[in-house]
């Protein structure tokens, strides 16, 4: 947000239009419940009437959180259902919500969800009402265009599971329907391009729609159990983006649907439009334009890392696990 001159355009136009403003900016790529409580005291402290999330999924999941917390009392895991949560109600609502996406996946701009950590349980869960709705959404495709290729991967793969969850999921309706096919059709054709070439502002666009309309089809229709494996899977390696810890339970996970049909193949143009088998094949054929070479070489925790130096990720790649390795390969 600060090397690309985000937080001061945002901080300038507070200032011009005389809008006092308090800055927190210690979000992680996971956020964390301290800092949810950390930022809701700053909040409260500054006597702030409302809350702008500034950057990608953490930064605005993490602004939702902040906004209910400035407002109601006790500890926010208080109000989280699953889990060690204690599901009580929101006494007080949220502050208003303004998001301002800087990135295209999670679509948390479009829907009330908000994902936090609970580090010391390893517990990932997400929340949402009514008042966690942002009141103002911006998503400016001009601000993404110096997303990694890797990361722009990870967080179309997002969009694209929040689109194809929301479609297989019981409580899908005809018009969550219409926001996944379209959502679908759009990171078919422009997510390759957009990770192949991050200045195609035309592909940037288009995948920044997938992505809004993603979090619509969230609002309208749900998650299924892959973004709550996942949930665990990052709860556990923090370290882990959200987008490849999806890509890793994929495969076998749609797998599982292969003999359950599905016309929205067809939206996208696939053969044997209509099962499972075609939707995770072509997958594959659709990734063959874009690749991205993988400088992602990190530690996640206790011995498990991403070895992943010398390989690529195609558009739709697959992760497998052997032994404490994780080596993201080519899905084809």
């Amino acid at each position: 947000m600060r090397a690309n001159g985000y937080l001061d355009r945002l901080i300038a136009m507070l200032d011009k239009q005389g809008i006092g403003h308090a800055l927190f900016d210690k979000i992680l790529p996971n956020p964390v419940l301290r800092h949810v409580h950390e930022g809701a005291a700053l909040a409260r402290e500054q006597g702030c009437d409302f809350v702008i999330g500034l950057g990608g999924g953490s930064s605005i999941d993490s602004a939702k959180s902040i906004a209910v917390m400035a407002k109601n009392p006790g500890d926010y895991w208080d109000y989280i259902s699953g889990g060690s949560g204690k599901g009580q109600p929101l006494v007080n609502g949220a502050l208003p919500i303004v998001a301002i996406a800087t990135t295209a996946g999670t679509g948390t701009e479009a829907d009330p969800w908000t994902v936090i950590t609970k580090e010391d349980t390893n517990e990932k869960i997400g929340f949402g009402c009514a008042e966690t709705f942002p009141v103002l959404s911006v998503v400016d495709p001009e601000m993404m265009l110096t997303i990694p290729a890797h990361l722009t991967a990870y967080q179309g793969f997002d969009a694209l599971f929040h689109a194809t969850e929301g479609y297989i999921a019981n409580v899908a309706t005809p018009l969550s329907d219409a926001y996944a096919l379209k959502s679908i059709e759009l990171l078919a054709k422009y997510l390759p391009a957009a990770v192949k070439d991050g200045s195609d502002l035309e592909a940037r666009t288009q995948v920044a729609l997938a992505s809004t309309l993603s979090g619509m089809v969230e609002s309208t229709s749900c998650c299924t159990s892959e973004h709550g494996m996942e949930h665990a899977l990052s709860a556990f390696y923090p370290k882990l983006p959200h987008g490849a810890g999806l890509i890793m339970l994929s495969e076998a996970y749609y797998s599982f649907f292969a003999d359950k049909p599905l016309p929205w193949a067809s939206a996208v143009s696939w053969r044997h439009a209509g099962c499972w088998p075609a939707y995770i094949t072509a997958l594959g054929t659709q990734s063959s334009a874009a690749t991205i070479p993988v400088t992602l070489e990190q530690t996640i925790k206790n011995g498990v890392h991403a070895d992943l130096a010398g390989f690529v990720i195609p558009l739709c790649a697959t992760i497998h696990l052997s032994g404490s390795t994780m080596k993201i390969v080519a899905f084809r």
